[in-house]
């Protein structure tokens, strides 16, 4: 028996080839599944996007890494649809013949129609003649851009609409349609004619402030010289009485008026600083004490030992508290009385005003604030005015950040407005008690002083109550003779009107201080016109002070006694 042999394992050079073939061959099958699979897989976006195209689905999904998103076709169009209908613009869609086969809800009511009578009708029937040149090339092929137009729809009723059109054309699959947008230009016109209105309502108001305050001036001048005058004859001193009280509330009721136009039209501007409270009320009673007092009418005030500092303007808290004031006054009976409380109530400043008065209706506490509102609006109603006072307090209050309210128990039971006003930090300290040290009168200074005016009975009523005050008045009624005038007059202080029928106060203005001789005089308009723009051109016509007429003559020596003692 022969000895068994050990198989000799076969050469790694032998089987290398054969192994390596075989792993080409599993990895080709393996690319061969990955590209079967990827192919499967884009097969279906392939086939999603073939049925799209063609109209035969209505949703798909698409996974993102926000999760699974549904978009729909038909929802989309219902989204498109939704937003036609919803438009404020009318939206037509025209054949080229000019038949209209859609039309939206909005056009439908431009031309007062239902819009199931609208489809299948011409377009052209809502247009005049003159403007059918617009839809007449409708089926002309070629490049179509975009037409606009300004037009007048005739509706079904025979309403003429003003409108803007825009034409354009899309293509659909049965051939061009024309699209219309159309937009209602009426309320566009209506609020430029509200605003031209407006406009014209606030320069009416300018000019009849100015026409009032011309006449309102030399009648003022005329009281007080007479009221200046050693009369003993009682009827002519109570006359007197009688004019000048008629003259400070028709000034009021102007300058009211005006206050209310600036306000509606945000013109007014406020002076804002840190004011103790208590001052200004202290001002506004001063200010309708006259009116209570020819009423017949107790006033108890009651005002805190502590300031109560707020962020505001002086001059206007002032007019505030005397408008209430004098609204009080207007409405409670001779013998009745009026009662007057500031305090600190939670952090901010609470001004009380009560009276004895006839009452608010209830049905009046809601719009008492209102412009132009009257408690009593009958032809018998005792008190006048315009119902503008109260609208000024609430528009004021509230600019400087307050609250101001009515309550009534009815009529006959009085009434009550309360304002809030916003303190500021550590607002509370204590008031001097000490009576103010009397200081005496400042002596007066003799003045060289021009008054240019045509109004001819206010100029010589003025230079008779200047001359009376100890000055040396020159009286000019022309605005060319102004400047040769004042060469050789040489006046230390002006008084020009602005408005001159031959040469306008601006321009006199602009002429005094283009000569070195007459740089120097002290130049104030004294006009009729007191607002903000006129007081702008005043300043920029090189005008020092711009007061508005009548002024008080007590006033006006107070202003010249604090003028500086020099020659122009």
């Amino acid at each position: 028996m022969s000895p068994s042999k050990t198989p000799r394992p076969p050469s790694t050079g032998q089987r290398a080839p054969r192994r390596a073939d075989d792993d080409l061959a599993r990895e080709l099958e393996r690319a061969r599944a990955e590209l079967d699979d990827l192919r499967a897989r884009l097969k279906e976006p392939e086939e999603i996007i073939r049925a799209i195209r063609e109209g035969e689905v209505d949703a798909f999904i698409v996974n993102d890494p926000h999760g699974e998103r549904v978009f729909s076709m038909r929802s989309a169009d219902v989204l498109y649809r939704s937003m036609v209908e919803e438009m404020r613009e009318g939206a037509v869609a025209l054949d080229p013949a000019g038949i209209i086969v859609y039309a939206n809800n909005c056009f439908a009511g431009l031309v007062h129609a239902e819009r199931s009578a609208l489809v299948g009708s011409s377009m052209l029937r809502f247009v005049p003649d003159e403007a059918r040149v617009f839809f007449e090339s409708l089926s002309v092929e070629g490049d179509f851009d975009t037409r606009r137009r300004e037009l007048v729809l005739r509706a079904t009723n025979g309403e003429a609409v003003p409108a803007q059109a825009a034409l354009s054309r899309f293509d659909v699959d049965g051939g061009p349609l024309f699209c219309v947008i159309v937009s209602d230009l009426a309320g566009d016109r209506r609020r430029e004619q509200l605003l031209a209105e407006s406009r014209r309502k606030d320069e009416f108001l300018a000019m009849l402030a100015h026409e009032l305050r011309n006449p309102i001036a030399p009648i003022r001048n005329a009281a007080h010289l007479i009221q200046q005058t050693n009369v003993d004859d009682p009827v002519v001193k109570g006359a007197t009485g009688v004019i000048q009280r008629q003259i400070v509330q028709l000034t009021r009721l102007v300058d009211d008026l005006l206050d209310i136009a600036r306000i509606t039209r945000g013109k007014i501007r406020l002076e804002m600083q840190t004011i103790d409270l208590a001052t200004a009320v202290q001002r506004g009673i001063e200010t309708a004490q006259p009116a209570i007092t020819e009423r017949g009418l107790s006033l108890s005030v009651d005002l805190p030992d502590d300031t109560l500092n707020v962020r505001g303007d002086g001059a206007r808290l002032s007019q505030v508290v005397s408008n209430i004031l004098q609204n009080s006054a207007k409405f409670t009976p001779a013998g009745g009385s009026i009662w007057l409380t500031l305090a600190e109530r939670s952090g901010e400043a609470e001004l009380t005003i009560r009276d004895s008065g006839v009452g608010i209706k209830p049905e009046l506490i809601a719009t008492i604030f209102e412009p132009f509102i009257q408690a009593d609006s009958s032809l018998e109603r005792a008190e006048g005015g315009l119902g503008i006072g109260l609208a000024l307090v609430q528009s004021l209050v509230e600019m400087h950040g307050g609250t101001v309210g009515a309550t009534s128990e009815g009529l006959g039971k009085g009434s009550s407005f309360v304002i809030t006003l916003p303190l500021l930090a550590r607002a509370r300290e204590p008031r001097s008690l000490e009576a103010p040290t009397a200081t005496p009168a400042p002596k007066k200074i003799r003045r060289r002083v021009m008054v240019v005016d045509d109004n001819v009975d206010a100029a010589e009523t003025l230079t008779m109550i200047l001359k009376r005050l100890g000055h040396e008045v020159h009286t000019v009624t022309e605005g060319r003779a102004v400047l040769e005038a004042a060469r050789a007059f040489r006046p230390q202080v002006i008084l020009l009107d602005i408005s001159l029928p031959d040469m306008n106060g601006y321009e006199v203005a602009d002429e005094l201080r283009s000569h070195g001789e007459l740089r120097g005089v002290f130049l104030a308009a004294l006009t009729g016109y007191g607002q903000e723009e006129d007081r702008r051109r005043s300043r920029e016509a090189g005008f020092d002070e711009h007061w508005v007429k009548p002024i008080d003559p007590a006033r006006l020596e107070e202003l010249f006694n604090a003028l500086p003692r020099t020659d122009p």
